[in-house]
Order: C-alpha cells, then structure tokens, then sequence
C-alpha cells in the first residue's frame, strides 16, 4: 500500500507525472460529421448552454468558443447578467415554460445545461 509521501516521492523520480485539471472539449474537428463529410454545417457547431448569463455558464461559453465552437445563450435572468453575455447569440427564455423551450430546441441540438434557479 503507498502512501501520500510514496506517491510525492514518485514523482520527484519522475515515475509518475502530476495530475492536472483539463476540461474536455472536443475540437469542431472531431465530431464523426467532419470525419465523414470534411465539414461540419454551422447547426452543428452551435452549442446551447442553458445559464449562460450566470457565472459558471459564462466562463463555459468563453471555452466553447475559444474551442471553436459558437455558444448560445439561453437564460431568464432571474440570477444570470446581462453583460455576462459575450460569446455569442443570445435566447431568452425560461427552462419552466414549456413554449420557449421547445421554440428553442428546434434549432439547436446540442446542449449544455447550467441553469441553476
């Protein structure tokens, strides 16, 4: 069995490298559609992130799109900011309302939820 100070002690030996966060988000590029075909459509490259105007929600849009992709925005405001929103088309709408949901859902398919009240 090892312990905390064995495992410090193996990777100031260089047996075992230090582990480090890294968020996963796949390249545009790496969907199997751009495999298929060479391109991905522009349908394909939207993200819907529900919170986007909150905290955590907005720091995810600026990933996406430092990734490549194009976050959209799908918030109430209730907790979320307005000037929060920088990285992309905006929706408004409410996640309880069964109507903005489904008007928005026509036209994106890929989703990110963080929506939080």
């Amino acid at each position: 069995m090892s312990t905390q100070g064995d495992r410090v002690q193996r990777v100031k030996n260089g047996f075992a490298s230090p582990l480090r966060w890294r968020p996963f988000l796949p390249s545009p590029t790496s969907h199997t559609s751009y495999q298929k075909f060479g391109k991905l459509a522009v349908s394909e490259q939207k993200v819907l992130v529900t919170g986007g105007a909150g905290y955590i929600g907005s720091h995810a849009c600026k990933a996406l799109k430092q990734a490549g992709f194009t976050p959209v925005t799908f918030d109430n405001f209730i907790t979320g900011r307005r000037d929060a929103i920088k990285f992309g088309p905006f929706e408004h709408g409410d996640l309880l309302n069964k109507s903005d949901v489904d008007r928005v859902f026509k036209d994106h398919k890929n989703c990110s939820s963080l929506a939080a009240s």
